[in-house]
């Protein structure tokens, strides 16, 4: 028996399941190893933020909890914008853009040429942050994992202020065994969760100092040294 911890644009606490995942809705994508999903029960919380989930698949059984709000974003360090490095308000699924443009912090990156200016936000770091519990009878599971679905793109995990691992790559998912570091807790332990975002333009930059590659004249240059989509460093019709 396993529980996962999943994130796609959500986090998910994912109970006593080990094998493929599979799912009809696109935003969790279960995966299990060769085994057949046979069915799927589902309840919702009125409010949205809490999916119960149960999926039989070889008799494994899967219990499911959401938490896509309660998260806050942080600019880290001086920035184009003079934002506060105050936790914002936000949730998964969201992007830096798009937390700051609907809190007011930034004026609309799509108008005129603001994107030049909004461009320069992204030398900076970010941190967005949530805590989490877990029951008694989630403790019961074999393993308990982290899972990203996606984390675009540099990053470092903490787990109560404890490194878990980082991320390079947008492309792929991130897991990691948090099981030792949760089994043995108080069942009131309140766990922090922190994904620190490292700036892509300025890895790009200082990766493309230590070796020049090629790429498009349209875009940024040293965009081939990262695993992001390299639409998001320029087209032809933009500014750049």
């Amino acid at each position: 028996m396993k529980k996962y911890i999943y994130l796609r644009d959500l986090f998910y606490f994912i109970r006593d399941f080990s094998y493929h995942r599979s799912a009809k809705n696109t935003t969790i994508a279960l995966i299990y190893k060769n085994i057949h999903l046979q069915d799927e029960i589902e309840n919702q919380a009125a409010a949205g933020t809490l999916v119960q989930r149960r999926l039989t698949a070889g008799g494994i059984i899967m219990k499911t909890t959401i938490l896509n709000d309660q998260w806050t974003l942080t600019v880290l360090g001086e920035n184009v914008y003079n934002i506060p490095g105050t936790p914002i308000r936000t949730e998964v699924p969201s992007t830096v853009y798009s937390t700051l443009l609907g809190q007011d912090l930034i004026p609309d990156p799509f108008y005129r040429d603001n994107e030049l200016t909004a461009l320069k936000l992204m030398e900076n770091d970010f941190a967005y942050e949530t805590t989490f519990t877990l029951q008694a009878a989630d403790r019961e599971a074999d393993r308990i994992f982290l899972r990203f679905e996606g984390i675009d793109t540099l990053a470092d995990l903490y787990l109560n202020g404890k490194h878990l691992g980082a991320a390079d790559n947008m492309n792929r998912v991130w897991e990691f065994d948090i099981t030792a570091e949760v089994m043995e807790d108080a069942p009131d332990t309140v766990y922090q969760l922190k994904v620190v975002l490292h700036s892509p333009t300025r890895f790009i930059r200082e990766e493309n100092e230590k070796c020049p590659v090629g790429g498009s004249s349209d875009a940024m240059p040293g965009f081939p040294h990262i695993r992001k989509a390299a639409c998001m460093f320029g087209w032809d019709w933009g500014p750049r």
